[in-house]
């Protein structure tokens, strides 16, 4: 899920998925390309212009704010689980098998950068053109500071499968995954520390709106939110309890979480 503001946003999922909103989630309604491709991540840089990712390699882009979609061509077969754009033109998606993929004209040609790590990556996440991270299975963090050039391998404290990774600013970022796994860094990811996690839960998102204040989202429906940077975190109740998928907030007080079965949630009081 991923919102531009408070009001407009949009979701994607199985079978072709994809909606999107004009009032804070009040209503949905389908964008239909006619597919039935599974998507797994969706970015925009503004209200008219983003991406989705997916299984086979699937890339689509609109340049209408979801009215038309059309293919781009990624040249892989590999899964893409995670998409990032800093700007209109230079974007990074990621995948299984080690895949990293840049591209510096919107998405018309797609290239591969060499991460020298065989592991299937979930997210990807850059501060600027030059600065990102990439998280994947057994514990792995990769980070660049020259555009993908290079990716060096950070010191993970865990082998768990990573799902999620966000970073504020050059110096402060976490990392949530599978067993409860919580890791915050503010070195930019020299140094890596396992937080105290609120249970032993399969983590698939996170979000932080500032150095304080975030939640953390994953299986069994659970919501936990953070005022103090994840040092201790405290249950927010739903009457939802099935897998929770993706988060996104537009400040500290609206909102959503997307997961299995169509099921969004909203709020708008920060939980």
């Amino acid at each position: 899920v991923f919102f531009i503001d408070s009001l407009v946003g949009w979701a994607v999922g199985n079978c072709g998925t994809i909606l999107k909103t004009y009032n804070s989630g009040a209503y949905w309604f389908s964008q239909n390309i006619l597919s039935s491709d599974i998507f797994y991540s969706i970015k925009f840089v503004d209200i008219q212009i983003g991406w989705i990712a997916g299984w086979h390699g699937i890339i689509y882009k609109t340049t209408s704010g979801g009215e038309g979609w059309f293919a781009q061509s990624s040249n892989t077969n590999y899964d893409l689980n995670a998409i990032d754009f800093v700007n209109n033109n230079i974007g990074w998606a990621v995948g299984n098998e080690g895949t990293i993929l840049k591209t510096i004209d919107g998405g018309t040609s797609w290239f591969v950068q060499q991460s020298t790590i065989n592991s299937n990556f979930k997210s990807v996440d850059f501060l600027d053109d030059q600065i990102g991270w990439v998280v994947g299975s057994s514990g792995v963090i990769l980070k660049t500071t020259n555009s993908g050039e290079e990716w060096t391998l950070q010191n993970s404290p865990t082998s768990y499968n990573l799902k999620w990774i966000q970073f504020l600013d050059n110096h402060f970022g976490w990392v949530v995954g599978e067993f409860g796994t919580i890791l915050k860094t503010t070195n930019g990811g020299v140094d890596w520390i396992s937080q105290n996690s609120p249970g032993n839960y399969n983590f698939k998102s996170a979000y932080f709106v500032d150095t304080q204040i975030g939640w953390v989202i994953g299986s069994n429906g659970i919501i936990f939110k953070t005022t103090d940077g994840g040092e201790q975190w405290f249950f927010q109740n739903t009457n939802y309890t099935g897998t929770q998928n993706s988060v996104h907030f537009t400040d500290y007080h609206n909102g959503w979480i997307v997961g299995n079965y169509g099921e969004i949630l909203h709020t708008t009081n920060g939980g």
